[in-house]
């Protein structure tokens, strides 16, 4: 999140509800429509990150450290297609859950 320094703790306070929220069991996870809309707008920035040759570039490396190959452009987009409201409620918590949160504060004081 960002914000001015007069709102951090509003900031925080509602990062931490949401985040629990999605986490929770007894929480209905997004609904299909915002799942949809996250999804469009991540395949929107791939496709404008590609036009760049520098950020085409390091992504080519990090695929070949990661996978030792490039994925094709069209299966990343499918992986996309595929995820779940469910896959992003478990990625949460093995990302909020299993390692201790780090919290960054920048500018000035």
């Amino acid at each position: 999140g960002n914000c001015n320094h007069e709102s951090i703790l509003d900031l925080a306070r509602v990062l931490t509800i949401e985040l629990w929220r999605l986490m929770a069991e007894d929480e209905p996870l997004s609904n299909p429509v915002e799942l949809a809309r996250a999804k469009a707008q991540l395949k929107g920035f791939m496709l404008m990150s590609i036009e760049s040759r520098g950020v085409y570039v390091e992504d080519v490396g990090r695929q070949m450290l990661l996978r030792n190959r490039v994925m094709p452009f069209a299966d990343v987009i499918a992986a996309t297609d595929r995820v779940t409201a469910e896959d992003v409620r478990r990625v949460a918590r093995r990302c909020f859950l299993e390692a201790p949160p780090t919290l960054l504060i920048r500018g000035n004081a």
